[in-house]
């Protein structure tokens, strides 16, 4: 493994401890209020279309920052992206992201409870390159997702996630990805 990914593994298992020690003890936290959350788990992304990209097993991350109005709603800036190891020699480590503003809908008042969410902003691709180099290339993104409260801070999430890429040669791809993760919400 070379060092550019140790080090990206070494972030994500820190986001996911620092995000333990930031929530609050059971029974204190609430759904309202501002939130701040990190969460992680297995992914899959899938690039129909690219003559030279076949679907990835990716380690999904997401991150979410805002404020619940109420037990029910919450509404938030929303990064969820999928990181995959390289598809060639020149690549180390691929990543395909959404990031923009999300909301969750809280289905009851009363835990454990399923809630569904979605966001809607701007879609990465991208790939690290072996020399220290970044390629990547923007266009609309879009996640929806559905899950289940366990407790006022732990949160079993799924999501799909759809973007729409533009390149810089005129050509547009569509990608697209799933993920699984455990989430650690804090307010």
């Amino acid at each position: 493994m070379d060092a550019r990914r140790s080090r990206i593994y070494v972030f994500l298992l820190l986001a996911v401890v620092g995000s333990l020690l930031l929530t609050p003890l059971p029974g204190a936290a609430q759904r309202s209020g501002f939130i701040i959350g990190v969460g992680a788990g297995p992914g899959y992304v899938s690039f129909p279309g690219s003559p030279s990209r076949t679907g990835k097993v990716t380690v999904a991350t997401d991150f979410k920052i805002g404020y619940a109005p109420s037990e029910a709603w919450a509404i938030y800036w929303s990064a969820d992206t999928h990181f995959y190891s390289g598809e060639s020699d020149e690549a180390s480590l691929g990543l395909l992201g959404v990031g923009g503003i999300g909301v969750t809908r809280f289905l009851r008042p009363d835990l454990p409870v399923a809630y569904v969410d979605g966001s809607l902003g701007f879609g990465t691709s991208g790939v690290f390159l072996n020399d220290g180099g970044v390629e990547q290339q923007h266009g609309l993104g879009l996640t929806l997702g559905t899950g289940l409260a366990l407790s006022n801070i732990a949160f079993l999430d799924l999501d799909l996630l759809y973007t729409h890429i533009s390149f810089d040669f005129g050509q547009t791809l569509t990608y697209y990805g799933v993920k699984v993760s455990i989430n650690f919400l804090s307010n």
